[in-house]
């Protein structure tokens, strides 16, 4: 990593405005999921690989601020990086789910009552969501947050420049 000069304009900015975070936007949860397909300890080499990229990212965002002589309050830390998934997991809608069954609970689906559609709809639902949630869980307790947990992490972090933004977007 030569010559970084969007990671120097990332740095100048947190000393200019004491900016107390780093938003990291991240593929991990991708690569989680391939790597859940491949091996069964996936957890451990997903948070081996995760320690190692912040690690290197720290050392490396931390060697430019001591190289470039800048102040060394403004050091990163851990806390500082928000990893943030690009894409947010998909919400099925039911239209989603009718089209994934299988012909015949379709067919079981198309000759039922309307609360018996809903309870196969919540049955199928349920399958498919205990495959993604276990990569999810594993991604919160790791910090790694989707879009919607970063607007409360930014709500939190700057409770006044969040309500400044907000009553900006409101007067358009």
């Amino acid at each position: 990593m030569k010559n970084n000069q969007k990671l120097e304009t990332l740095i100048k900015l947190r000393l200019q405005y004491k900016i107390p975070i780093l938003i990291l936007l991240t593929h991990f949860d991708n690569y989680c999921d391939e790597i859940k397909k491949t091996e069964k300890d996936w957890k451990e080499i997903c948070n081996d690989n995760l320690y190692k990229n912040k690690k290197d990212l720290l050392d490396y965002i931390n060697e430019e601020i001591i190289k470039k002589k800048y102040n060394q309050e403004f050091e990163f830390s851990r806390d500082d990086i928000l990893h943030i998934v690009l894409v947010e997991p998909k919400r099925l809608t039911d239209e989603d789910i009718i089209g994934t069954l299988k012909e015949d609970i379709k067919e079981e689906y198309n000759k039922a009552d309307e609360e018996k559609r809903k309870e196969i709809l919540k049955y199928v639902k349920s399958g498919m969501d205990l495959k993604d949630k276990e990569v999810q869980e594993f991604l919160k307790e790791k910090k790694i947050y989707d879009q919607s947990e970063l607007i409360k992490k930014l709500k939190d972090k700057f409770p006044h420049q969040y309500h400044n933004a907000l009553i900006q977007v409101e007067q358009k």
